[in-house]
């Protein structure tokens, strides 16, 4: 809400333009709206909209795969198979452990949800027990 001088105002009452902001918290690929459907409450309203195409579009979302690089403590590097973004951390030390022998039983992966959906980011922490070496 802003007031006559174009300053921000907190009560309804000095309010001569409201600003609304839709924003999606997940990154979709297409637009967030097409249509934005708007009702004037008097005939001095003037009502501007703008669309995702002039205001910004979502980053791409996550896509593909990865892999874990694994190295033991005396050099030896292997990879992990190739890992979708959207595994969950069970399955992900599940590949680790069955890829990269030398941390079978001696790792514990878990997610610490920095990001609302997975599709805008993955955040893996891999913890490792059992054992009390260098990991290369």
């Amino acid at each position: 809400m802003f007031n006559s001088n174009d300053t921000e105002v907190s009560e309804i009452n000095e309010s001569v333009k409201n600003v609304y902001r839709i924003e999606v918290r997940k990154l979709i690929s297409g637009i967030s709206s097409s249509k934005i459907l708007i009702a004037k409450t008097s005939t001095a309203s003037t009502v501007t909209a703008k669309g995702p195409s002039e205001m910004g579009q979502s980053s791409a979302p996550l896509s593909g795969k990865y892999r874990v690089k694994c190295v033991t403590n005396g050099g030896v590097e292997s990879f992990t198979q190739d890992i979708a973004w959207n595994t969950w951390s069970n399955w992900v030390a599940q590949r680790i452990m069955e890829d990269c022998n030398q941390l079978y039983d001696k790792i514990e992966v878990y997610e610490n949800y920095e990001f609302s959906y997975k599709e805008n980011g993955v955040n893996l922490n891999i913890r490792f027990v059992g054992t009390n070496e260098d990991q290369g």
